[in-house]
């Protein structure tokens, strides 16, 4: 079972999470994978492989949270992401979406606020003007002054 270890610092080495794992299981293998933030920060993630899904659970619960070098770590289950998963994937924007929508917003929903919206235009509508004995006349060339009444 894979385990991902998140927000540790970019100066540790793989000795020091193979020390703070290894009480859970002496045959993890970890992964160190460095990577720069979009504003130049340095971070660090580990993925541990454990040799059986026992240990990581342990491994998950003890050290979430746990602060090592003034950081507090993310353990969790590791996930592999499926490129045929994804958004990002080719033609994504035909197949339905199965995952749960991120985006919490009332008008993408189609909820309250969509509905409060179209009452607000219906209500801003102007009402029809009476033409009891008006004639209508027709300007053409004039988009502003389209209709006339005599």
């Amino acid at each position: 079972m894979d385990v991902f270890v998140g927000n540790l610092p970019d100066t540790i080495t793989a000795n020091v999470l193979e020390k703070l794992l290894s009480p859970f299981d002496r045959a993890v293998q970890i992964k160190l994978h460095r990577h720069q933030d979009k504003d130049g920060l340095a971070g660090c993630y580990a993925v541990c492989t454990f040799s059986s899904p026992r240990p990581a659970h342990k491994a998950i619960k003890k050290l979430n949270g746990y602060t090592l070098f003034s950081r507090a770590l993310t353990v969790r289950e590791y996930f592999y992401r499926s490129y045929s998963n994804e958004r990002r994937a080719l033609g994504w924007r035909d197949r339905p979406w199965q995952g749960v929508e991120r985006r919490g917003v009332e008008r993408r929903r189609g909820t309250a606020l969509s509905r409060k919206a179209d009452m607000f235009l219906e209500e801003s509508a102007p009402a029809p003007v009476e033409q009891e004995e008006k004639e209508r006349i027709v300007i053409s060339g004039y988009r502003d002054l389209a209709t006339k009444f005599t």
